[in-house]
């Protein structure tokens, strides 16, 4: 088109090419943040159900310790009732057996820190505010 002098044609021509390219990457990126976006429900909806999961197993863990609590309390009370005696000296160790327990509470924090290391803080408002505001301290 250049050596026919047909040069407007060929600028509006090529204005039209680069305006489709332009169209293209504009589409293309606009594709990358709605997949990138996808992505970021799908780990926030995994990690929510991962600490959900978690929080049940350590609510049941819980209960365990305050059935052992309620037990050591009945023992103390058992203990404290019982006349010390001779006879009663067997059973005041296995009263008192009872009574010592070594639970210690150690609560399941591994998709709550997966989440705290992915950046919690760009996903505050998304977050219901008990799980952004949940401590281990």
């Amino acid at each position: 088109m250049i050596k026919e002098n047909r040069t407007s044609k060929y600028l509006l021509y090529a204005f039209g090419e680069i305006i489709l390219v332009v169209i293209g990457i504009l589409i293309a990126l606009q594709i990358n943040n709605w997949n990138e976006s996808k992505k970021n429900k799908t780990f926030e909806k995994e990690t929510l159900s991962q600490i959900r999961t978690n929080l049940l197993k350590d609510k049941l863990t819980l209960s365990l310790f305050a059935k052992n609590g309620d037990i050591a309390v009945k023992s103390i009370e058992q203990i404290l009732i019982s006349d010390i005696s001779e006879t009663a000296n067997d059973s005041m160790k296995f009263w008192l057996g009872r009574v010592v327990r070594f639970d210690r509470f150690s609560p399941l924090t591994s998709a709550f820190e997966v989440l705290k290391s992915k950046g919690i803080d760009q996903r505050l408002e998304s977050l219901p505010k008990p799980i952004a505001n949940y401590n281990f301290t």
